[in-house]
């Protein structure tokens, strides 16, 4: 599609005006050449071919903070990046952008308390892309593959009804394209249609992370493969490690460990980077769940190759000798560690152990 289809579309009364202001609006600055695609249908055995056009939707992705406890949870302030502009950008040219500005911190939650199983949503940013009932015949658009028709007539009709002003049809006519004219454009280069590709619009934010009962928590990134919520039972589950911030002095969330280690047959050793390790954790349960936890040990490396592993002070968690750490839904746990950490050193935690969603547990209580 391009400027012009939309000059031509606005001079007919019977297109909805407002989409296409809307189009009109968010493309005054750039429009991209495959914001949407206008493609030909030919059947060779009616000898007709019709025109359709495709095109992107504006769809809103957001945040949700859920309180899944029975208590409420006070909602501090949120850190996030964000891009204030105008021009029709891809998501990659977005991030690239967002990468690009400092961090600063909102209250994005003036009532502060969230009750028990409320949820809120904010919205992140708004989008273009097509929608999955419209991906069915995209990816033949322009196929790679595919070969011109052949012994095409000299003259193709292309139907066309022509509605009165009740959208009643008042009368059927016929456009004509030469044979010729449609092999021609069957052969042009293959362009691909960028099925997948997104456009954002408008201002961004990223958020970073959001302080939950005076605790900074990152937001964790929604992965439909690996996540997954069905009737209540939270299958992508996990006890979530915590470091302490000296700058903010505050605990700040490094995320999950033992992710998908559900159950005692897939236990395992998990690694885990830390941005911030200064020979102390806090793990804390956050799910429906009950994590067994074996062993834990952290890996310094240091400045000239030089390596460090430091060891927990509990003597339950120095060796995998099946004597766990045992945290249950909302409950936390302390840990130091024996000696120094060295400045300028990156920092890995290694875990032993595996969960047990609340789901699986139910049952064998009950009986």
């Amino acid at each position: 599609m391009t400027p012009d289809d939309l000059t031509r579309a606005s001079a007919n009364p019977r297109v909805d005006r407002t989409w296409i202001e809307f189009y009109r609006f968010i493309t005054k600055e750039y429009f991209p050449p495959d914001l949407a695609i206008v493609s030909i249908h030919y059947e060779d055995c009616a000898d007709a071919a019709a025109f359709e056009l495709t095109q992107r939707y504006p769809l809103m992705k957001v945040a949700v903070l859920e309180n899944l406890s029975n208590a409420p949870l006070r909602i501090g302030k949120s850190s996030w990046r964000q891009v204030q502009l105008g021009k029709l950008r891809s998501e990659d040219e977005d991030a690239e952008m967002i990468n690009s500005v400092p961090i600063d911190e909102h209250n994005i939650f003036p009532a502060q308390l969230l009750a028990p199983h409320e949820k809120i949503a904010i919205p992140m940013r708004m989008v273009m892309a097509y929608e999955s009932r419209d991906i069915g015949f995209l990816p033949g658009i322009g196929n790679k593959n595919q070969q011109a028709a052949a012994n095409l007539s000299d003259s193709i009709e292309l139907p066309v009804q022509v509605l009165s002003k009740d959208n009643y049809v008042s009368q059927n006519r016929f456009l004509t394209i030469s044979g010729g004219a449609l092999s021609a454009y069957a052969r042009e280069p293959y362009v691909d249609p960028e099925i997948s590709k997104v456009y954002v619009v408008g201002p961004s934010i990223d958020a970073v992370s959001v302080e939950v009962g005076g605790v900074s928590m990152s937001l964790r990134q929604f992965d439909p493969h690996t996540l997954i919520l069905k009737g209540g039972s939270a299958t992508g589950s996990c006890p979530y490690i915590f470091t302490y911030c000296s700058r903010d002095r505050r605990w700040r969330s490094e995320g999950p460990i033992l992710y998908g280690f559900k159950n005692k047959a897939k236990e395992a050793w998990d690694r885990k980077a830390l941005k911030n390790f200064d020979g102390r954790l806090l793990i804390r349960e956050v799910d429906p769940e009950t994590s067994w936890i074996d062993a834990l040990r952290v890996d310094l490396s240091c400045g000239g190759g030089r390596t460090v592993s430091l060891l927990p002070r509990s003597e339950t968690l120095r060796a995998t000798d099946h004597k766990y750490l045992t945290l249950r839904r909302g409950e936390s746990t302390f840990v130091a560690f024996d000696g120094e950490v060295p400045p300028v050193c990156q920092a890995v935690l290694n875990s032993y152990g595996y969960y047990v969603p609340s789901s699986d547990i139910a049952p064998s209580i009950r009986k």
